[in-house]
């Protein structure tokens, strides 16, 4: 702490960042530590206030006031690397998200085209009857009454051939999907 006498011969207290921060330097770096949760985050971050400081040459009135300053400084920066912090995880998580889905995305193109085929293979191996009435069920969208009336079945016939081609499809896929 140095003096500073003006005009009127009063004494007025001039304290140097400098020696606050030779004096008060742990103390600085614990409350970084604590808000940041970082030894060498709170380090760098006490450096960059002081750095700031100095640059600029404001006098404060009193010891008190330069502490506030520096304190409120420390939890500015600090706040502002958690949010640079959450900004990054989240940018990483969604990078390593499209990165599995790049990865992903052509082997379930594979699985699928490789279940459909297995699927298609099943349904030709159906009886003629048994085929026709489950493709127009499930391709061509038609409802029971609708297939019954077009071949002149029963709609009892039509439910009774789409419940054996869905069991035996469904018996022929149960080793390839998971339950």
């Amino acid at each position: 702490m140095e003096a500073i006498y003006t005009k009127n011969n009063q004494r007025v207290e001039h304290f140097t960042p400098e020696k606050v921060y030779s004096r008060y330097y742990p103390n600085f770096v614990s409350f970084a530590c604590h808000l940041t949760g970082s030894n060498l985050h709170a380090e760098d971050i006490v450096q960059d206030v002081f750095e700031t400081l100095c640059k600029h040459s404001s006098v404060f009135v009193s010891e008190q006031a330069l502490l506030k300053y520096i304190y409120r400084s420390i939890y500015n920066r600090g706040i502002d690397l958690i949010r640079h912090r959450h900004i990054c995880n989240r940018y990483e998580e969604n990078v390593l998200e499209e990165e599995k889905r790049k990865i992903l995305l052509p082997v379930y193109d594979i699985l699928y085209k490789e279940l459909h085929g297995m699927v298609e293979k099943r349904i030709e191996a159906l009886p003629p009857r048994c085929r026709e009435i489950f493709i127009r069920k499930y391709r061509e969208e038609q409802s029971n009454p609708e297939i019954s009336k077009s071949l002149g079945l029963s709609v009892k016939t039509v439910e009774n051939q789409v419940f054996i081609a869905r069991v035996a499809l469904k018996k022929y896929l149960d080793t390839y999907l998971c339950s």
